[in-house]
């Protein structure tokens, strides 16, 4: 059987592993601009009642995995993004009305007398309607996402 012998193979390999730590600085800057454009947008889509869940709007890049997180940990942001009951995703109708403790807070703000009317209101109308606000700020940012990523990959090939 016959032998080949690869010239240059060492610095092809050296060049690879440059690309790499170049494309992924690249890339890593890329995700973090784009994910503070996309909490820039967020926050100004995002309805605001108190202001509790706009000020909890958070960005996070993971440099080693490539990729970026936007959103919240309020627990009521689902709710707020997709609506409930027949407004929601699953269009189906509740079940039960919401916790009225959960809405106490936001009904005495109101002018409510408890949590109860507004749950009760909730249940009769079928659910809330969405106020989507992460999603349509991702869509307004995608495609410059996306061709920012690749621009900074080929700007890393470029300097090898």
């Amino acid at each position: 059987m016959g032998k080949v012998k690869i010239e240059g193979l060492d610095k092809l390999q050296e060049k690879l592993q440059k690309l790499e730590g170049k494309a992924r600085e690249g890339v890593v800057k890329v995700l973090d601009d784009s994910a503070l454009a996309v909490l820039r947008s967020a926050q100004i889509k995002c309805p605001v009642d108190t202001g509790n869940l706009r000020a909890s709007l958070t960005k996070e890049v993971n440099k080693e995995k490539l990729y970026a997180i936007v959103g919240t940990k309020i627990e009521y942001a689902p709710y707020v993004e997709y609506g409930t009951g027949i407004f929601g995703l699953r269009k189906t109708r509740l079940t039960k009305a919401p916790p009225p403790g959960a809405l106490e807070d936001w009904a005495k703000k109101h002018g409510f007398e408890s949590g109860y009317i507004v749950s009760r209101a909730i249940f009769r109308a079928g659910g809330v309607r969405p106020h989507p606000y992460l999603r349509p700020a991702y869509e307004e940012n995608r495609k410059d996402i996306n061709a920012n990523i690749k621009q900074a990959v080929l700007e890393a090939i470029k300097k090898l």
